[in-house]
């Protein structure tokens, strides 16, 4: 719970989300992704942080 807090007061936040095929077909795509990895969760999870750093 207190790593949960500290999160928070950094201005993070913690949620789940629902990927499909087109969504890893995409990363894959654009380079986020490697296609041995695709199957792999921590891979896609670092796919996406990767998307989102460059907002």
């Amino acid at each position: 719970m207190a790593r949960l807090k500290d999160r928070r007061t950094r201005g993070f936040w913690c949620t789940t989300i629902e990927i499909c095929e087109a969504d890893v077909n995409a990363l894959l795509r654009r380079g986020f992704l490697d296609r041995m990895q695709r199957n792999d969760p921590a891979a896609v999870e670092r796919a996406i942080a990767a998307v989102l750093e460059q907002l």
